[in-house]
């Protein structure tokens, strides 16, 4: 194991080895960018749905298809951010009636 001081210069010298990689950091601020507008495209549609703009099962389906597109920079495509949103939509109307009660 790296001593504390071996260790933080290790990471020194790996930060600057990519801060030097000029097209690798531009490419990284291009996909936060990105991220940061299908963030707020997810918002949007989180609050439709807590709102009661939009159904469950609307929901779901935009999610599903948007994460197969154009919400893939957060990589949630596939069987794993299936099987978390599924686990997520299951449990709303617990997580619902908790606000629902918590707001009176």
């Amino acid at each position: 194991m790296l001593r504390s001081p071996d260790l933080i210069e290790q990471w020194r010298v790996t930060q600057q080895a990519y801060l030097a990689d000029t097209p690798t950091v531009m490419a990284y601020q291009a996909l936060d960018q990105r991220r940061l507008h299908m963030q707020q495209e997810m918002r949007q549609l989180l609050d439709a749905f807590l709102n009661r703009a939009i159904t469950l099962k609307e929901f779901n389906t935009t999610f599903q298809q948007q994460t197969q597109g154009a919400w893939n920079v957060f990589r949630m495509r596939g069987t794993s951010g299936v099987e978390k949103v599924s686990g997520i939509c299951r449990n709303l109307p617990t997580i619902s009636s908790g606000l629902l009660l918590s707001k009176k």
